[in-house]
């Protein structure tokens, strides 16, 4: 059941809720992070590390106070005060292009963290980017060292002060896969614009009036 919950149920809301669209990713991070079924003698193994990692993704999960459903800001402004550091987010300059796409990106200095996210797509798949984002910050995953570089990626910042840099260099690794589960899990309880600051109660009380 446990395994139901934090693996399957994001998608089905996804399916019936209409409110995010579901991750092209998440059947690769179900894959990485639980592990795929075995009809090996390491079944008994394969099965306790799943385990280890679903009850890995309830334990963030439970950290958060909010009622859903939230809005992008309304998330930021608790988990500012969770982390200690703030947090902007900031659209892809137009010259910005990673390999095929822009994902998003997560920049960590000392006192801020900066999530870069695309903002030519719908609001569902911004709200999945950046949620991605946040639950790197949530799981406290380690970045790559960043070397100071002036670029499209860091119009507006200061790339003298990141000190590191989270991407999606790959998609099936356990960090990403962790990532990506949390973040599509907090992504469907969540509502709005990116920057909707005061519909967060009445989207909790049209989801009351229409449950």
């Amino acid at each position: 059941m446990d395994f139901f919950f934090v693996v399957f149920l994001p998608l089905i809301c996804h399916f019936f809720d209409n409110i995010t669209t579901p991750s092209p990713f998440a059947i690769v991070a179900v894959h990485a992070y639980v592990g795929a079924p075995s009809a090996t003698s390491e079944d008994g193994l394969s099965m306790r590390v799943g385990v280890r990692r679903t009850s890995r993704v309830k334990e963030v999960l439970s950290r958060v106070p909010l009622t859903p459903p939230w809005t992008v800001q309304e998330f930021l402004v608790w988990l500012e005060k969770d982390c200690g550091r703030s947090i902007r987010l900031e659209r892809y300059a137009e010259s910005a292009v990673i390999g095929e796409g822009r994902c998003g990106l997560l920049f960590g200095s000392a006192d801020e963290y900066t999530i870069m996210y695309d903002p030519d797509r719908s609001e569902r798949l911004q709200r999945q980017t950046i949620f991605h984002e946040v639950a790197h910050i949530l799981c406290s995953h380690a970045g790559e060292p960043f070397r100071p570089t002036v670029s499209p990626l860091t119009t507006g910042l200061d790339p003298a002060a990141i000190e590191f840099i989270m991407r999606r260099s790959s998609f099936d690794s356990p960090t990403e896969a962790e990532a990506e589960l949390v973040g599509t899990k907090l992504a469907v309880l969540a509502r709005g614009s990116i920057g909707d600051t005061d519909r967060g109660h009445f989207n909790r009380i049209i989801s009351t009036v229409i449950q």
